[in-house]
């Protein structure tokens, strides 16, 4: 489930003992540890605001806005766990390949800050969504043309790989 809690800091800010900050500032180490705890900007103030207006929307079955603030705050602070919010969103919704496509883009931008543990959790999670979804391959002559599904630019031809359908009927279309 998208939470507020999923915004997380990229640093832990540890407790110190009350005698490591006077030996610290004995020794002149006070800007030093002035760092450990980062000030937050505006713009990442103003993502964690989206991102518990997003869990909030989320929660009261508003999908389609709850995916638009997610998006905006993932706009202002670029960090992973909101494209994972919205993979979650976009499953719910039963729009499977947009899920596919943020839950693999979550796992690529946080690189090694995901754990083996959590990114064979999401592995799994893209596998059972996978099940879910069609696959169609497209040739065309001349080369170069747009494939467009359900009035949405999809790719230029040739295909490198099958390109993934949601189930239902779906309105395909080929433009030199």
């Amino acid at each position: 489930r998208p939470g507020p809690d999923s915004f997380g800091r990229d640093q832990e800010v540890v407790a110190r003992p009350w005698w490591v900050l006077f030996a610290a500032m004995a020794l002149g180490a006070v800007p030093a540890l002035a760092q450990d705890a980062p000030v937050e900007s505006e713009s990442d103030q103003r993502a964690r605001a989206l991102n518990e207006e997003g869990s909030r929307l989320y929660d009261q079955g508003l999908y389609e806005e709850a995916v638009q603030a997610f998006k905006i705050a993932y706009s202002l602070s670029r960090r992973p766990l909101l494209l994972y919010n919205m993979a979650q969103i976009q499953g719910e919704r039963h729009d499977y390949v947009r899920a596919i496509g943020l839950l693999e883009q979550y796992l690529q931008q946080g690189g090694g800050r995901v754990t083996a543990a959590r990114r064979a959790e999401v592995e799994q999670e893209g596998a059972k969504l996978r099940e879910r979804v069609g696959t169609l391959w497209v040739t065309s002559t001349p080369e170069n043309a747009t494939l467009w599904i359900n009035d949405e630019r999809v790719a230029t031809l040739p295909l490198r790989a099958p390109v993934l359908l949601n189930p239902g009927a779906a309105k395909i279309r080929v433009e030199a």
